[in-house]
């Protein structure tokens, strides 16, 4: 992290301006460093130079809050992500689903795969399992379980 953000300083000392690709980038490694602060300036300065996120930087920003624990700043997020034209797709489901899953919200997470799916994204192996083991933390019956079945099949 250290070299690849001294290369952002060198871009723009040069005069050339990042994409949403690169914050991106740096977004998520930081992010996986635990250096929420530092993203958040990073994505600040996106906005200020009119790079607008894309699936992909919301998808992680969406990671970043739930691994936190703020799963409800996450959903505004995603709320803000369609407002703004943006289609999530199986990734940035997932993270939300998963977050709603740490945090025991298994009615939550289960009406949030409902809606993945309303919206044209179908939920994956990774989706499903995250949904089961959250059931399974939460010590809750799978009560949705006829709805599992198209997928076991």
């Amino acid at each position: 992290m250290p070299q690849a953000l001294k290369r952002l300083s060198e871009m723009k000392s040069k005069g050339i301006l990042p994409d949403v690709i690169t914050y991106t980038s740096l977004m998520r490694g930081l992010c996986g460093l635990g250096r929420w602060k530092e993203a958040k300036v990073l994505l600040s300065e996106m906005l200020e130079n009119n790079i607008a996120p894309n699936v992909e930087t919301y998808s992680v920003l969406i990671d970043m809050y739930c691994k936190e624990g703020w799963v409800d700043e996450a959903r505004t997020i995603l709320e803000l992500m369609v407002s703004r034209g943006e289609h999530p797709d199986i990734i940035t489901y997932s993270a939300l689903l998963d977050g709603y899953c740490l945090r025991g919200q298994m009615d939550e997470a289960f009406e949030l795969k409902e809606v993945m799916e309303r919206n044209g994204c179908k939920p994956d192996i990774v989706t499903l399992t995250t949904l089961i083991n959250g059931y399974a933390e939460a010590r809750t019956s799978i009560k949705p379980l006829p709805c599992f079945k198209k997928y076991l099949a």
